[in-house]
């Protein structure tokens, strides 16, 4: 299963001028999409697992963070309304290949959306719930996947973020800035039961948890938030054990923050 994992570590993005983040397995395996852009505006690319075939879609917007509905029929993906430390902006759905983008949801800061295994739902980021001077508080969110019914899940002062569901549904993995330094959680899809997983000294966070096809385990990305920090890729049992590094780049200035798993079929 980590070979899985490991392959994603090879560079098959072909633009050199072109940053690509947030990467998004299909369904199948078979196609990756991700963020991509240059100077300030990013659209959503869909390519194949090889880096070959690449699309852009939804390139009339400046969007990010894409999600395949469990179908592969349907991409759910965050656009920027507007910029500054901490950007406003909506939840959009289309089709796979670009067409027919709608609305789903649209408040302050709605980022990070996250589509449920039985397609039902979508998790998602925001701070829907405070005034503008509290912007940077985020808590978690659920929406139907119609848009309709959106329910908080998280409640603290301090952001909580990067919503990733469990394979069966029951669960979700997020990262939260409690303590004074981000750490993954998990809690039960209707918000109950959080429980901290990692356990980092002062100075490291723990970013962007994502499960296992078997949902035995998460990665995540360890940033030290330190002069030329060095993000690692970590696994760690959903019971907190087994907490291992994977990577080990010689560069002083790496970023991985976004690892995925692939699906296996």
């Amino acid at each position: 299963m980590l070979n899985n994992l490991l392959q994603t570590l090879s560079k098959i993005s072909r633009n050199p001028e072109t940053s690509y983040y947030k990467p998004a397995w299909s369904p199948n395996g078979q196609q990756i999409a991700c963020s991509a852009g240059q100077a300030g505006k990013s659209s959503i690319y869909v390519m194949n697992a090889d880096g070959s075939g690449e699309v852009e879609l939804a390139s009339e917007y400046s969007s990010s963070s894409p999600t395949w509905s469990p179908d592969g029929k349907k991409i759910a993906f965050h656009v920027t309304v507007s910029g500054g430390f901490f950007p406003l902006g909506a939840i959009y759905v289309m089709n796979a290949d670009g067409s027919n983008p709608i609305k789903l949801i649209e408040d302050a800061g709605s980022l990070s959306p996250a589509w449920s295994p039985d397609g039902k739902r979508i998790a998602f980021t925001s701070s829907r719930h405070v005034t503008s001077l509290s912007m940077v508080n985020t808590e978690i969110y659920v929406v139907d996947a119609d848009g309709s019914n959106p329910t908080r899940l998280t409640d603290n002062l301090v952001p909580d973020e990067s919503p990733s569901w469990s394979p069966d549904g029951k669960q979700i993995a997020f990262a939260s800035l409690r303590q004074e330094r981000f750490n993954i959680y998990v809690m039960n899809a209707d918000g109950s039961g959080q429980t901290q997983l990692t356990q980092n000294p002062f100075g490291n966070w723990s970013l962007s948890p994502s499960w296992s096809p078997d949902g035995k385990r998460l990665i995540y990305a360890l940033q030290p938030i330190a002069y030329k920090p060095k993000t690692e890729i970590y696994t760690i049992h959903v019971d907190g054990s087994e907490n291992t590094r994977l990577t080990d780049f010689e560069a002083e200035e790496t970023v991985n923050e976004f690892p995925v798993w692939r699906p296996i079929n």
